[in-house]
């Protein structure tokens, strides 16, 4: 099953205008904290992190694995027929969270986890876009 997860992106708490979210669609990952507006997220994916989250234990930039279990957000639907028979589901919210199964990891498996396994919530971010006025974003 393939998940499509939009960005929940606001400012100041409230949700973006349509024409808001096309200018932030446009920029590059650069401009947005490397936070894409739409993830692609399927169990078995192969990933690689992209920020510095526990470098001791090995899971920071560049750091590969795949992910094994993708929780939903429990204010998600039910997922309908017509999307398992797709093997594609488009979600309203971010997943509430992804195991990612490590190619090499230096910690003790975590309660509940196979070795090499952890577990990873949506992060968010700030960025401003414009000058003036600028817009400051929450992703």
């Amino acid at each position: 099953m393939l998940y499509i997860c939009s960005s929940e992106d606001s400012a100041h708490g409230v949700p973006l205008t349509m024409s808001q979210h096309l200018a932030i669609a446009r920029l590059p990952l650069k401009h947005t904290e490397q936070l894409p507006t739409v993830l692609r997220l399927a169990v078995g994916m192969c990933v690689m992190v992209t920020c510095n989250i526990a470098i001791k234990a090995n899971l920071s930039n560049g750091s590969q694995g795949r992910i094994s279990h993708i929780s939903l957000d429990p204010r998600e639907a039910a997922i309908s027929s017509s999307a398992i028979a797709e093997k594609q589901c488009i979600l309203r919210y971010p997943p509430a969270l992804i195991i990612l199964e490590l190619d090499f990891c230096d910690i003790s498996p975590l309660p509940g986890l196979k070795p090499k396994q952890v577990p990873l919530i949506p992060m968010e971010s700030k960025f401003t876009i414009g000058s003036h006025p600028s817009l400051h974003v929450t992703r």
